[in-house]
């Protein structure tokens, strides 16, 4: 990253700020304002080079206003022309807006969908916000983002290519609502995964098996080594066996 592009990023989001300040007041403007920065903290200048400060003002706003209501515990998502929902954006194609509880594997599996329907991605935002709901879902407050209040939101704004077809927007959008609820239940599943195994290598390393101590160690390693971000967790079978019943001892174990 140049030290140039860098500072031409900040005169910009300095520039777009300045616009939220003046068109929303700075009492309204001020949440909006802190949003817009979080929003493009962590975009890479290379892909903001060439834009109006009017264009940050313009995504930013569209994303904010949609993500206001959530309802819990579900993702919220559009596929739209920008051009007609948020005039003087900046994209000569088609976005998507997505908002969710964070949580892992979404942004490889709504890049997967999208590669699936042979949907080029040019630009993908992706803060992660700590943000406050009341029981309908509406967005009351605005963390920083080392705030350990709050609760961990995902917030995508991906562009595309065109969608000439309105059928052809609505088939993306239908495959990325299916995405996203199975990857909410996958997650779900997974930390409870995650926890059976951390519980197994507690049991095995408390109440050792009757084993060598080199298998065991090597057995408790390669279970430490599947945690550490090596493995996805997608299902697991838990069997019980009566040992004192030659009936009950699986082949291998007898």
């Amino acid at each position: 990253m140049s030290v140039r592009g860098e500072q031409q990023k900040q005169a910009l989001i300095e520039a777009a700020s300045a616009l939220v300040v003046s068109r929303l007041g700075a009492e309204r403007g001020a949440i909006l304002e802190r949003f817009l920065r979080q929003f493009y903290a962590r975009v890479a200048p290379a892909d903001l080079a060439g834009r109006a400060p009017e264009d940050l003002f313009n995504a930013a706003f569209s994303v904010w206003q949609f993500a206001e209501l959530r309802p819990p515990g579900k993702a919220k998502l559009r596929v739209f022309d920008p051009r007609d929902a948020a005039p003087g954006w900046p994209s000569v194609g088609m976005a998507i807006q997505i908002v969710n509880d964070d949580m892992p594997f979404l942004v490889d599996s709504v890049g997967m969908a999208l590669n699936a329907e042979g949907i080029a991605v040019r630009l993908l935002i992706h803060p992660i916000l700590r943000v406050a709901r009341d029981g309908a879902g509406r967005l009351v407050a605005l963390h920083d983002p080392d705030h350990q209040g709050g609760h961990a939101e995902s917030l995508m704004q991906i562009e595309i290519g065109e969608l000439r077809d309105p059928a052809r927007a609505e088939a993306v959008a239908a495959r990325l609502e299916t995405v996203l609820a199975e990857t909410r239940a996958a997650v779900g599943d997974w930390r409870k995964m995650r926890d059976s195994l951390a519980e197994l290598r507690r049991e095995m390393a408390r109440r050792k098996p009757p084993v060598d101590e080199a298998e065991l160690a090597e057995t408790l390693d390669f279970l430490a080594w599947l945690d550490d971000d090596n493995f996805t967790y997608l299902g697991c079978r838990e069997y019980r066996f009566d040992l004192s019943s030659p009936d009950e001892v699986a082949p291998g174990l007898g």
